[in-house]
């Protein structure tokens, strides 16, 4: 209530405030006061988001945390977006690869999905619209995005409840207006070869009914021994303007991959904290039974409704389902019966006792399940008051998220010996997939949220964005751990002339706690108080070269109260351990040098810390490198030029010191070094239509540590030198 009450005094205040500056101290509104000075002109609301046939790497745009295409430099807050350009300069292929060239992006870790933005993990929406997550425990395959957008910190104002690390919004591709097509077909190192094809345009002659088909295929061998996937992406759109003020959408989107993979194995270090340097950067401990396989569903549908040039309303479905059927090896410890024999505990390799390194492993099945429904309405519009236009958007969403588990182990005369320093890809044959679950549950979430933000103009130069959200959560026993939580939304935008532009901003994000506390035996526990996350937020943005180029510098203060952790003593029951912080500071710069050279660098630190813990206090979170930066840039030569069709490009990446998951006891931290990786292209446009490029990625072929864990496990070396030559035929 406090919140709330403070919220709307803000906002009355701000009216008030631009009421004064619109007509003056008088009160009385002339028409000499009518006649405001043109300072600038700044922001476009309603800018163009989509990046597709923008020859840039400079996005215009963004409407994930806003609901309205709003101009970047009207956001008080950090946005990264790679174009569709970049994309293909890069030949990205996956968000992980996509999320490496991310400022503040953590290491991305390993293959499951997850990644670490400004020291925390990070929320998912799909088209604007929040959702529990996108495609499970992998990455998603991006031909059919448009964009990934990025927004760092909290945001729960479009979010409702989650982990403040910020947002990542998937952005589908639409239909065109006229008929487009692209091909693709690509070879390249570890027996990689994929193909695609993205076809869209007019359905019928008055164009009131179009269509976007995108299919996408990509197998190769991974980088790491054993290991290989069978990647398949499917999408399809259909718009139809049921009235010239009335569009509806109806897509459909799946993607199934078909892998052989470990699940967050890795491999072991040495006791003292050494790593193992000396092995192969290709070792896995992978079998060549595994099957690790995934298959993700998802339903769009939308409906907007325009009800004059200013004024619209739009409705929101999303319907998704998410899976997989996994059945793999893990490191394992003795058991009853184990065909590894008795004693047989693993904490990492003793230099001393090259025997050590031998280690038992079990057979596990894991099936994970998860729904998601998702409604979301909004209105959103202008506003002329005191002289000014004011964005205003007032909406509400609705979520349901279904997740259900079963985890076990295979019976254990499966399990095996193997050994990390020579290990073998076929210890035993496949086994059942049978045995004792040791893990079964299927948890039911939903959550309501009301919304609104308004970007209220003071006068021409400055802008107050503000809005607040009241979010409603039930767990599946039917409690509800929030109750019209509000959470607040706060920014301040300045624009200093045509080329600069500073922001301040204060945004928040909250979970609701289901943890409890021990307190004695047979006592439900004391549940543990919310998690809170906050966030303080100021920067320059400035725009160069015709607006060609955008440069962007920002440092921020982002914290979480009330973390908690597992009371290793009392199953079942958490312990509260304090706070996790981080203060970074962020540059990034793209657009184009010269109408022909683009350009994309990023710079960020991060000091992610837990400040306030029983275990680690003071120390760095792990896998999340305090420097880390990119630069990428492409040069095409002009028609004139005697190299006409030639396009060179590269880039670097730089990753910063590492360290591993907090230990317990006297097990060391481990820690790997930071590293640069050195990325080249080249490509020849062979006439209008066709082009062939190459891309090289590691071009020294650098050994590093992409991720760490333990001496015990869950290290993982980054991937080594690659290749793919592409041959892409647009129409």
């Amino acid at each position: 209530m406090k919140k709330t009450i403070i919220f709307s005094a803000a906002l009355c205040a701000c009216a008030s405030y631009a009421q004064n500056v619109a007509i003056g101290s008088g009160g009385v509104q002339t028409d000499q006061d009518q006649q405001l000075d043109s300072v600038i002109v700044t922001g476009d609301a309603a800018a163009d988001a989509s990046t597709e046939h923008v020859d840039s790497y400079k996005a215009e745009a963004t409407s994930a945390g806003t609901k309205l295409a709003t101009s970047l430099r009207e956001i008080p807050q950090s946005v990264t977006v790679i174009t569709q350009e970049r994309i293909h300069d890069q030949n990205l292929r996956t968000a992980q690869e996509y999320f490496q060239w991310i400022p503040g992006m953590g290491n991305v870790l390993n293959q499951e999905g997850f990644v670490n933005l400004r020291g925390f993990s990070a929320q998912t929406t799909v088209n604007g619209v929040p959702t529990g997550g996108l495609v499970g425990r992998t990455h998603a395959d991006i031909s059919a995005f448009d964009r990934i957008e990025v927004i760092k910190g909290p945001s729960g104002l479009m979010t409702g409840n989650g982990s403040p690390g910020g947002s990542i919004n998937y952005q589908f591709k639409k239909p065109t207006s006229q008929f487009r097509g692209e091909a693709t077909l690509a070879l390249g190192a570890d027996q990689a070869r994929n193909a695609g094809i993205d076809i869209g345009g007019p359905v019928i002659e008055s164009g009131a009914l179009r269509a976007r088909a995108v299919l996408f295929n990509d197998k190769r061998d991974e980088y790491v021994d054993v290991e290989r996937r069978d990647r398949t992406s499917v999408y399809g759109v259909l718009e139809y303007d049921i009235t010239p003020s009335t569009v509806a959408s109806l897509g459909y989107w799946q993607q199934k991959n078909n892998a052989r993979q470990s699940f967050r194995q890795g491999l072991a270090a040495y006791t003292d904290g050494g790593l193992l340097w000396e092995a192969d950067p290709r070792t896995s401990m992978t079998q060549d039974w595994a099957d690790f396989n995934f298959k993700a569903t998802w339903l769009l549908a939308d409906v907007e409704h325009y009800f004059n040039d200013d004024w619209s309303m739009k409705l929101s479905y999303r319907d998704g389902e998410s899976g997989h059927p996994a059945y793999y090896s893990a490191p394992g410890a003795s058991r009853s019966n184990s065909a590894c024999g008795s004693n047989t505990s693993f904490s990492g390799i003793d230099r001393n006792n090259p025997a050590s390194s031998v280690r038992c492993f079990t057979t596990e099945f894991w099936t994970d399940d998860n729904k998601h429904r998702d409604v979301d309405v909004f209105v959103g519009g202008k506003l002329d008051l005191w002289g000014q236009r004011h964005d205003v958007v007032v909406g509400a969403n609705w979520e349901r998220n279904q997740m259900s588990r079963t985890l076990g182990g295979s019976f254990p005369q499966y399990d095996f010996l193997n050994d990390y320093l020579n290990p073998n890809p076929h210890v035993i044959d496949t086994p059942p997939m049978a045995g004792v679950p040791s893990t079964s549950f299927n948890n039911v979430s939903r959550k309501r949220g009301i919304y609104t933000r308004a970007t209220v103009r003071i006068n021409d130069w400055l802008k107050m964005p503000v809005g607040g959200r009241w979010s409603w959560v039930t767990n599946s026993n039917g409690s509800q751990p929030a109750k019209g939580e509000f959470t607040p939304y706060f920014g301040l935008v300045a624009d200093i002339n045509q080329n600069w532009t500073v922001y301040g901003s204060y945004t928040e994000t909250f979970n609701p706690s289901t943890a409890r506390s021990w307190v004695a035996e047979g006592h439900p526990g004391d549940l543990l108080p919310h998690q809170f996350g906050k966030q303080l937020e100021v920067g320059v943005k400035s725009f160069w070269l015709d607006n060609r180029l955008t440069a962007t510098a920002a440092v921020y203060d982002l914290r979480l109260k009330n973390t908690a952790r597992a009371d290793l003593d009392h199953t079942g029951f958490s312990i509260p351990t304090g706070e996790q912080r981080t203060r970074g500071a962020e540059f990034d710069i793209q657009g184009r040098v010269q109408p022909n050279w683009a350009l994309g660098a990023a710079y960020a630190y991060v000091d992610a810390k837990y400040t306030k813990a029983d275990n680690g206090q003071g120390q760095r979170v792990a896998n999340a490198p305090t420097h880390s930066a990119n630069l990428y840039t492409n040069y095409r030569f002009g028609e004139q030029s005697q190299l006409r069709g030639l396009s060179v490009g590269g880039g670097l990446r730089y990753s910063g010191k590492v360290l591993g998951s907090l230990p317990r006891g006297n097990t060391p931290r481990l820690e790997a070094p930071g590293y640069t990786t050195a990325h080249l292209r080249a490509g020849y446009k062979v006439n209008r239509y066709t082009e062939l490029s190459v891309n090289i990625d590691n071009l020294f072929n650098k050994t590093y540590w992409q991720e760490l864990g333990t001496p015990a496990g869950g290290n993982f070396y980054g991937i080594g030198r690659t290749y793919m030559a592409t041959l892409r035929m647009t129409f």
